[in-house]
């Protein structure tokens, strides 16, 4: 669909690729794990990186203030960081190839 839309995509993101328990910081994966890295792979579309399930990333979120923010040293918020960091350096790259808009 986006390839008809000409809309680029930038790449794929796993969210909730696995439970992260704040009590001891084990992971979990509850719903699985890489199928989005395989899909990537399948769509020859970058990997950007893997969001884990965590309750604070929901409570920060409620409160209004991002988790990166309140929590910058915790796990889910270096996971946000390395992803953004990714993010930023394919946009400066120039993947995706910018975007057209046809009226």
């Amino acid at each position: 669909m986006f390839e008809k839309v000409k809309v680029p995509i930038l790449g794929l993101v796993e969210n909730m690729s696995y439970y992260l328990c704040r009590k001891c910081g084990a992971e979990d994966e509850i719903f699985g794990r890489g199928g989005v890295k395989q899909e990537a792979a399948e769509l020859n579309v970058p990997f950007l990186g893997e969001i884990p399930l965590h309750g604070r990333v929901r409570e920060q979120g409620d409160a209004g203030t991002p988790i990166v923010a309140a929590y910058p040293d915790d796990p889910v918020s270096k996971a946000f960081d390395g992803l953004a960091g990714t993010v930023w350096a394919a946009l400066n790259s120039g993947a995706g190839g910018g975007v057209e808009i046809e009226m």
